[in-house]
């Protein structure tokens, strides 16, 4: 071989080498910035899961103020908090103002399935299953929580998402507090007219308030309570709170948690159900 031929394979290895070496610079830059991106993407989220649990923390003590004037009045009212590393929107909601699916009274249980299905046929076919599938005596169970529905035969994705914000398993006195529930737990109430509804509703804070008799009647047929025109600290209170905060990295995040506050035990918080969809960033 001559020398041009061997000096032509040399430039041909070394620019092999130069490309090779290349590559692998990429590589590690590509590496490197995933790795840092991974990096953030963690501390972003542990720094909205923060968020979120202060905004909690927050949240259980407004409940349980002693103060009259302080205390929050857990009747789905967004409210919005301040905190050091961004601000919060929460709405809490009295398990009280829901629908028992274990202890409710049968005719607010039948209103809750006829106004949340698509036709009558499906209520009354949903109605069957489910009192086959709860009754004690045909080998029923209570359920523990309302996400059980999702298996009860035949439901829709539709109607399981429609019950699930005015029923609960969580009021255990099967007592529907007519001042907690929202609105359109309150369309539910048989013989409640709309006038009826939007009377109660402009009258949730106001203890002077007498429903008329054709809405004490309806009241009275449904196992309707009077209560909840303020939180009693003697006995426990279950909440939903629904909490939305936004961190100054633009970070979005969301909760739910269903509590159970109880200020005279020694164990005065008992989280029952957390859940947190993944984090966001807002769009800018």
């Amino acid at each position: 071989m001559t020398r041009t031929g061997e000096r032509g394979i040399a430039l041909v290895v070394v620019l092999w080498g130069v490309t090779l070496l290349a590559l692998l610079a990429g590589g590690l830059a590509s590496t490197s910035g995933l790795a840092v991106r991974r990096m953030t993407h963690a501390i972003e989220s542990a720094e909205a899961h923060a968020a979120l649990e202060t905004a909690a923390a927050a949240a259980e003590l407004a409940l349980s103020d002693p103060d009259p004037a302080k205390v929050w009045l857990p009747d789905g009212t967004p409210r919005r908090l301040a905190l050091d590393f961004g601000e919060a929107e929460i709405t809490a909601s009295s398990e009280a103002g829901k629908i028992d699916l274990n202890h409710s009274p049968p005719v607010l249980l039948r209103a809750l399935f006829e106004q949340s299905t698509a036709s009558s046929a499906e209520a009354e076919r949903l109605i069957a299953a489910f009192s086959a599938w709860t009754m004690p005596g045909m080998g029923g169970r209570a359920l523990l929580a309302v996400s059980e529905l999702s298996a009860l035969p035949g439901i829709s994705s539709r109607t399981y998402h429609r019950l699930l914000g005015a029923c609960t398993v969580h009021n255990e006195s099967g007592r529907l507090a007519w001042r907690l529930a929202d609105a359109d737990t309150l369309s539910l109430i048989p013989g409640l007219t709309s006038q009826a509804r939007t009377a109660l509703l402009a009258a949730k804070g106001r203890k002077d308030y007498t429903p008329d008799l054709a809405t004490a009647q309806a009241f009275a047929a449904a196992g309707v309570t009077e209560e909840g025109a303020s939180p009693d600290p003697a006995r426990p209170l279950y909440v939903t709170l629904e909490i939305a905060v936004r961190l100054p990295s633009h970070a979005i995040a969301s909760a739910e948690a269903i509590v159970r506050l109880a200020p005279r035990e020694s164990r005065p918080v008992t989280i029952l159900e957390w859940h947190e969809p993944q984090w966001r960033k807002e769009e800018r």
